[in-house]
């Protein structure tokens, strides 16, 4: 019985050893078969980049603020309409504004009129002309003063009126009297500050038409038909979206890595899923005294007006520059108790070397020492590794 036993603890540790040197086979299997994808050392250029955000402004902007006071007679264009440069905004009413320069012009052609007679000495049908004149001028100033009873016009359209009657008043005396040197020096006095009523009053009728000083597209139209403008603050806002640009503020220490003129990559995710091409369009010479940093501005095309103001923009500034430098897939890179490695495959082994590298971009970094140019080094399935590895290599050097 004893000698079955033992013959049975036999067979029993024999199995236990059999199995475990299976198991071991099977990992040994695993390990020497580990899967991964490689890719050559290359050789290019390669930009050290920096980001920074900011959002998209118009390329021009303006706020249409009307010089002239009046009511909104018409409105010909909406919100989002492009409008080119000189076309008509808005339009106020210019009642008021022809009837005070009707009364300036009035009151020109009476000071034209009295200088004239009292230069040349007053006849009798001149002097008939000044007391027309004259009577023009009163009509004018009543009509004026019924209107600002009834508040239809201003105090100092009323005023203007007025000047003119005087100026008329003025004028029918010399005639009738005969004009001294002093008089006459007055008289053309006169008429210069009457001909200037005429080109205030004239500017103002203008500006009761209100057009685009810029082409672009209306941004925002703040009153209504009916409504009162004026010179209190801007009616409509125009935007230039043919082109669109951002303002950033750059570190000091890339500034001068920075030129008017370099192309800038633009990523503006709401527009576009690809990279855009921005131009610096210049560099502050000086730093902003809160930030301590350098502002900056970027012009983008918009031919196809996808771009638009306020959007959320990311620029890429390329501040340093190697020219032919061996480079590799960041992923490719092992930190490797502190020492950065790669794998380089050779007859389905890997090897691992320490590497020292230089400038990184935003996918490949480049390699100063460790590598050479067309070796094919992991970069899938490197964290799995360790220097011997056997490796299946899978889609090579074609993993680009």
């Amino acid at each position: 019985m004893k000698k079955v036993t033992i013959l049975v603890m036999c067979v029993l540790i024999l199995i236990l050893f059999t199995a475990c040197g299976s198991e071991e086979e099977v990992v040994t299997e695993e390990v020497e078969n580990i899967v991964v994808a490689t890719q050559a050392v290359e050789q290019q250029d390669i930009d050290k980049r920096v980001q920074i955000t900011g959002n998209l402004a118009g390329s021009q902007n303006a706020n249409i603020v009307p010089k002239a006071a009046g009511q909104v007679l018409e409105i010909p264009v909406q919100v989002g309409q492009q409008v080119n440069r000189g076309d008509v905004l808005m339009r106020l009413d210019d009642e008021d504004m022809a009837l005070a320069l009707a009364s300036a012009r009035a009151g020109l052609a009476t000071a034209e009129a009295n200088l004239a007679s009292a230069e040349a000495g007053v006849r009798e049908e001149e002097l008939t002309q000044v007391r027309a004149a004259y009577e023009d001028a009163k009509r004018i100033y009543e009509r004026m003063e019924r209107l600002y009873e009834e508040e239809a016009i201003s105090l100092r359209q009323l005023e203007e009126a007025e000047l003119g009657l005087l100026q008329a008043e003025t004028n029918l005396e010399m005639a009738e009297k005969g004009a001294r040197e002093e008089d006459l020096e007055a008289a053309r006095a006169q008429v210069e500050q009457t001909r200037a009523e005429v080109n205030r009053a004239e500017s103002a009728l203008r500006n009761a038409v209100i057009t685009a000083p810029i082409a672009g597209r209306v941004a925002s139209i703040s009153v209504e038909v009916g409504e009162m403008a004026g010179s209190g603050g801007p009616v409509m806002r125009l935007v230039s979206v043919d082109s669109v640009e951002v303002e950033v503020n750059l570190p000091e220490s890339y500034v001068n890595n920075i030129k008017q003129g370099d192309e800038v990559q633009v990523e503006v995710a709401a527009a576009s899923s690809e990279p855009l091409i921005g131009v610096v369009k210049y560099v502050s010479p000086a730093a902003d005294l809160q930030t301590r940093q350098f502002p900056i501005k970027v012009s983008i095309e918009n031919s196809e007006g996808v771009l638009r103001p306020g959007m959320f923009a990311s620029l890429n500034f390329a501040t340093e520059r190697q020219e032919d430098a061996l480079v590799v897939p960041k992923e490719a890179v092992v930190n490797n108790n502190g020492q950065q490695v790669v794998y380089v495959v050779e007859e389905d082994q890997v090897h691992e070397r320490t590497i020292t590298t230089g400038v990184e971009s935003a996918n490949m970094i480049q390699v100063l020492t460790g590598v050479e140019l067309g070796e094919e080094i992991v970069v899938k399935g490197q964290h799995r590794l360790g220097h011997g590895s056997s490796v299946k290599v899978v889609n090579g050097g074609d993993n680009k």
